[in-house]
């Protein structure tokens, strides 16, 4: 098949009255989901051309889902925003769209004649979805159908993915984890089941009702899906696996994970909207702690310095990437460490290599903190905080010093009376001094992305606020 979504229509036609879709009480049959998107598709070609970028302005989760597919079989692009974006902004994205189909469009849907566009080919455009936008304003990233084609195929032989499997989605689709699950599940013919809102004991109770046999998920959302599950002594006789991505796991949470879903093989997957996979380590390996992995297969990764050499092992620089699944550019919005470079790209993500071939990805490079002429990863001081018992999350930043040049300051969600104090002690066993931040302050409604990140713009203006009080 030469483009994403289209071997639905084989499924509609062999497991016509099988359960595709699920979410909430509503469902869908593979015959239901066919005729759904044949007629949105129709809808879809009236409005705009094939290539057109069209707007997906839909709430509900199974409406986007379906909408997609359906542009994507009439050769169009589909853009997802952020559901919770302004409508200054939504109505901006739709001045430079095509079309757009809102919940009204849906409805409408089946009484159109139009005819659809010729099928797209592999090289199309088929998405453009934006990146989380937790370090700065979001990125509109664009994929072609062979890009994904080939990131599902890397996804079914690392994990072992079949049409037999139930697919646990909790998260909003503006979320390119969660997309990607949801639309590889249908395009492999499992059965996919997606959320209208989290709530992690609604997720379980699913989970455990409807037989899922693999979970994708980001580190908050199991976070709260562990504390739940060890709360009520739940166990998931059917799961089989657990997909983490979005950030990375640290030790002490792995260790929850294992507890909360013992006997279930956990993938951590790390790489990025622009790269898809990159590195993966599972626990049934034995990976030196921090590291992101074993690089994957059709995956190439070079650490390079400044000049282009390669980095001996050990020595920490800029990560590039070469593979069939790397996303084709970005729409609009830019990025100066995104770089295409001979057939490589990075995104400023800097590590390094072990002898053993083992990737550790130290940070982004524009998160980089230089304090008193040290160069300092944001994401090193964040991963000791998060190592502490007690604190859940933890966010690092500079603040402008004259002395220093930057004074590092963080915040960390935590239920314990922990002191400041007694926080920086702990940072200073694990970090030299000058790494250590100033100052700490503890945040009690920790902000996130719609797509489950910390978010980082929020954070920071709340560290900078605690750090100027007087």
């Amino acid at each position: 098949m030469s483009y994403v979504g289209a071997p639905i229509a084989d499924h509609a036609r062999r497991c016509a009255d099988e359960i595709a879709l699920v979410a909430g009480n509503d469902s869908l049959t593979w015959a239901d989901l066919e005729a759904i998107v044949n007629a949105i598709a129709r809808q879809a070609a009236g409005s705009a051309p094939a290539g057109a970028r069209v707007v997906l302005d839909l709430k509900d989760p199974s409406d986007l889902l379906v909408s997609m597919i359906a542009t994507m079989r009439t050769g169009q692009v589909a853009i997802i925003p952020d559901p919770n974006w302004s409508e200054g902004l939504m109505n901006a994205l739709k001045r430079v769209a095509e079309a757009s189909l809102a919940p009204q469009d849906i409805e409408n849907a089946d009484k159109s004649e139009n005819k659809l566009h010729p099928a797209p080919k592999p090289e199309d455009a088929f998405y453009i979805g934006f990146t989380s936008g937790s370090t700065g304003y979001p990125k509109a990233f664009r994929r072609s159908h062979r890009s994904w084609l080939a990131s599902f195929k890397a996804a079914e032989e690392a994990f072992g993915l079949s049409p037999d499997d139930r697919i646990m989605v909790p998260g909003g689709l503006s979320h390119s984890l969660h997309l990607f699950a949801a639309v590889h599940g249908l395009h492999l013919g499992a059965t996919v089941h997606l959320v209208k809102k989290f709530s992690p004991r609604s997720v379980l109770t699913t989970m455990i009702e409807r037989k899922c046999t693999t979970l994708y998920a980001t580190p908050t959302q199991m976070q709260l899906l562990c504390r739940a599950a060890l709360a009520e002594g739940l166990e998931f006789p059917s799961l089989r696996r657990i997909l983490i991505s979005g950030s990375k796991v640290t030790e002490k949470s792995r260790g929850v994970i294992l507890d909360a879903f013992r006997s279930v093989q956990v993938f951590e997957f790390y790489g990025t909207s622009e790269t898809s996979f990159v590195a993966c380590r599972t626990s049934q390996e034995v990976i030196p702690a921090g590291s992101a992995g074993r690089i994957m297969p059709g995956v190439e990764v070079e650490v390079r310095r400044e000049d282009g050499t390669i980095c001996r092992p050990g020595e920490t620089d800029v990560i590039w990437v070469k593979s069939d699944q790397v996303f084709d550019g970005y729409e609009f919005g830019e990025d100066s460490e995104t770089r295409f470079e001979d057939g490589w790209l990075t995104v400023g993500d800097c590590g390094w290599f072990d002898a053993e071939g083992n990737l550790f990805v130290s940070g982004r490079r524009k998160r980089m903190l230089v304090s008193a002429g040290v160069n300092v990863f944001a994401e090193e001081i964040e991963r000791v905080l998060e190592s502490l018992p007690d604190i859940e999350a933890a966010a690092a930043f500079g603040i402008d010093d004259e002395l220093r040049g930057t004074r590092i300051v963080a915040v960390v969600s935590t239920k314990s009376d922990i002191s400041e104090a007694e926080l920086r002690r702990a940072c200073l066993q694990q970090l030299p001094s000058i790494k250590v931040p100033r100052r700490i302050f503890c945040v009690k409604d920790w902000p996130l992305t719609p797509g489950g990140k910390s978010d980082l713009l929020q954070l920071k203006v709340m560290a900078t606020e605690r750090d100027a009080a007087p």
